[in-house]
């Protein structure tokens, strides 16, 4: 059996550890933590600890509210930036295959930043333009400066890997 660490007086993030919680006779150890907005709660040490961010437990959740800065998150714009995030790089998107599964990223500092990117997409030609959504200039290419814009359904639909191929294969025709 390991020994036990104690965590009295310790911070986790917003968590300050009290005291064991003695009340609670799991396998785990548990700890009454505070948290910096005054909330108090028994928390699992493993929690406190873990190595994967994550799963680690910083607070009681009041902070969660404090994560997104920018007042932006049920725009169309914050909308359009999760999913491009999820389409590159969660192979459990539904549409990960025709993105991130075909190479497609997205440039480093909107990747980590959607002010960045928010800023960048803003100042393009036809930004707020009723039936007009974010698209790539080249299909092939990254989610990148230079290579979005704003298209309306019909210039999208003409961006499709299809009908580029088609174009392309029909115009090479038509010179011979």
């Amino acid at each position: 059996m390991r020994e036990l660490i104690d965590l009295t007086g310790k911070q986790f993030g917003h968590w300050t550890v009290l005291y064991r919680d003695t009340t609670y006779n799991g396998a785990l150890t548990k700890w009454v933590c505070r948290c910096s907005c005054g909330k108090v709660k028994s928390v699992f040490s493993c929690n406190l600890r873990h190595k994967n961010p994550l799963k680690r437990s910083t607070s009681c959740g009041c902070c969660r509210k404090l994560t997104i800065k920018h007042g932006l998150a049920n725009s169309k714009e914050y909308y359009t930036w999760r999913n491009m995030i999820s389409r590159c790089y969660n192979p459990n998107s539904v549409k990960y295959k025709n993105w991130g599964g075909r190479g497609i990223g997205v440039f480093d500092e909107w990747r980590h930043s959607f002010e960045a990117f928010y800023d960048y997409i803003t100042k393009l030609p036809h930004y707020g333009e009723e039936g007009r959504t974010l698209d790539r200039i080249d299909n092939e290419g990254n989610y990148e400066p230079g290579n979005l814009r704003w298209a309306t359904v019909h210039e999208q639909n003409m961006n499709r890997r299809v009908c580029v191929g088609y174009w392309e294969k029909h115009q090479i025709e038509g010179r011979k």
